[in-house]
């Protein structure tokens, strides 16, 4: 590369030499000095270029990511609400066709979940007969999800809707009910309001300009962020955007202007089940292109502009100057300017500075290549930036879908725990109702706190005892309930565990923790001892007969051991007749 260099500044100098008789010095020594520069406007021209061609590969990428999100997303909200009515199927009241029960499980289910707007069962024909939403009787046999759950005899995803219910855009779902003998008698549907998405969607930090949407099989929008009144939910896609998603394969990206006008990267993915009459719905990411354009045009006419004022500077010293002295100067900045157009933007002059012309060229020259120098360090710390901020976005959507996870599989413990202990369903909706419940107030403090990670315990706790005196069995005379906690705050996983176990604690204090006059006193306390964090709740009721240390059964305590056993800690019972019941719940502080 350097022979390169030098051999085309000699052929250079050497057509300069052949045509010296026709150019006064002044003219030579001013086709030197464009001739040195032009090398460092390319330079800006190129890097002008690349760095426009990073930031589109970078939005590209940003796009295929996003999409990967709400594909993710969605996925699990489909898989949620698949296992929660498969759950919901497999109790015995719609095995059996207990009206009643279902719908009190029905109700319930609608009352803990706002995300969901009706649950409906229907008979072989497609008709309500158990609904909190609905009127029994009324006519679903023309909804295609209720048709195909009937058709195929599995969980079904329907396509877009306006529910029955408030004429709300959701998202339908119907699985069929089989009776004892494992024939179909019915279906269980439910519509999931697409509004409920727009707190999933809050997560992703998306620059100004760019959406994301939900299409359904026909190209029609059954979510878009943010709204907008050019492309209303519910309407078809552009003609052209479909043609380009709806062209077979399972992702793409391409380049289009909205129906807002704005010309955008759209990335797009195709999530579908691989069986017959599965729904198919394609996810899609758009990001302007001006996110790539505009900053590497701004940088490249900035760049220009300045590299203008070098070479208006330039001139200006090349008609001044005519002595022969200053040859071995410009030969210096010829060869800086061409290792900065290698790549080397460490090169400097090294020419004296002072008032000459020479000496103020060289130091534009150098403060040219000390600004290029400076840009690559920019775009170095941007893009470390951009990385470290992408994985930070990864690694909350993982968190995400392990808490979803972990809180599915916990309900469902909670679930087959209950149902093996009672027979008594009022009993069993009022208990599950209040560890759900306690699972939700930790989660509705984590998205009410700047800090995700943690909960702060004493003030959870006092929530705690609102919710669990809601749905627990107290006597008439209110309980007096005295809390008495220093500040701690916990991680998530440690969060959900003490909450459930708490609730039960509470629950357990009022129904059998009345004294003498029937009344409940509950004292709770909360305090730290040597990285050990210790939750007492205490009664003064008749106590637990032949109840002491860590023994004691009963579905609630089992729970309690169990949870306990999951933060790593031990349970203690301190119970005397008449006296009262202590429960201490000791684990270690995670720090």
């Amino acid at each position: 590369m350097a022979n390169l260099g030098d051999n085309a500044y000699n052929r250079l100098i050497g057509a300069i030499v052949d045509i010296r008789p026709t150019l006064s010095f002044r003219n030579a020594l001013l086709l030197i000095t464009v001739t040195a520069l032009v090398p460092a406007l390319v330079i800006i021209v190129l890097s002008g270029i690349e760095h426009g061609r990073t930031l589109e590969e970078a939005v590209r990428a940003e796009s295929h990511r996003q999409v990967a999100a709400i594909a993710q997303v969605h996925t699990e909200t489909v898989n949620s609400v698949q296992r929660l009515m498969e759950t919901v199927a497999a109790l015995n009241p719609f095995r059996e066709g207990d009206r009643g029960i279902q719908l009190n499980v029905l109700t319930t289910l609608l009352e803990q979940d706002p995300g969901f707007i009706n649950f409906s069962v229907t008979d072989r024909n497609g008709i309500v007969t158990v609904s909190p939403g609905l009127e029994t009787g009324t006519d679903l046999s023309d909804r295609k999800h209720i048709q195909d759950a009937l058709e195929v005899g599995r969980f079904i995803t329907g396509e877009y809707v306006r529910a029955r219910v408030g004429e709300i855009p959701a998202f339908p779902f119907a699985l069929p009910l089989r009776d004892p003998a494992g024939e179909i008698a019915g279906v269980l549907a439910t519509v999931y309001s697409l509004d409920a998405y727009d707190q999933l969607f809050d997560r992703l930090d998306l620059p100004e300009g760019a959406i994301v949407a939900i299409v359904d099989h026909e190209g029609t929008r059954i979510f878009y962020r943010p709204q907008s009144e050019t492309n209303p939910v519910g309407s078809p896609i552009q003609a052209a955007a479909w043609e380009k998603i709806n062209s077979g394969v399972d992702a793409g990206l391409f380049t289009l202007a909205g129906s807002d006008g704005v010309k955008r990267f759209y990335a797009f993915r195709r999530l579908s089940v691989p069986e017959e009459n599965a729904s198919i719905v394609y996810v899609v990411a758009g990001f302007p292109e001006r996110l790539a354009s505009g900053p590497s045009r701004r940088i490249l006419l900035r760049n220009l502009l300045f590299m203008a004022t070098v070479v208006a500077f330039a001139v200006a010293a090349a008609l001044l100057l005519g002595d022969l002295v200053f040859a071995r100067g410009f030969r210096t900045l010829v060869k800086t300017a061409g290792a900065i157009s290698r790549g080397h933007l460490d090169a400097r002059t090294n020419l004296p500075r002072g008032r000459s012309d020479i000496g103020m060229l060289a130091e534009s020259v150098d403060r040219m290549a000390e600004r290029l120098e400076r840009r690559e360090q920019e775009n170095s710390r941007e893009r470390e930036l951009l990385n470290r901020s992408l994985k930070d976005k990864e690694v909350l959507l993982r968190e995400i879908h392990h808490r979803v996870k972990n809180n599915m599989q916990m309900i469902m413990s909670l679930v087959n725990l209950q149902s093996d202990g009672t027979l008594d369903l009022e009993s069993f909706r009022r208990n599950l109702e209040a560890r759900i419940g306690a699972m939700a107030t930790v989660h509705e403090m984590l998205y009410q706190s700047p800090d995700v990670a943690s909960v702060a315990v004493a003030e959870f706790l006092e929530r705690l005892v609102s919710v669990a005196l809601q749905s627990a069995s107290c006597v008439c005379i209110p309980p007096q309930i005295a809390t008495d906690t220093i500040p701690v705050a916990i991680p998530v996983e440690q969060a959900v565990p003490l909450a459930l176990i708490t609730s039960e604690l509470i629950t357990n204090a009022c129904k059998y923790g009345a004294d003498d006059t029937g009344t409940v006193r509950i004292e709770i306390g909360l305090e730290r001892r040597e990285g050990t964090i210790v939750v007492t709740v205490r009664d003064y009721g008749p106590g637990i007969a032949g109840t002491s240390g860590s023994t004691g059964s009963g579905i609630g305590l089992k729970l309690v051991r169990s949870l306990c056993s999951q933060l790593r800690g031990e349970v203690h019972i301190e119970t005397d007749n008449g006296e009262g019941t202590a429960v201490q719940v000791r684990f270690p502080e995670i720090s």
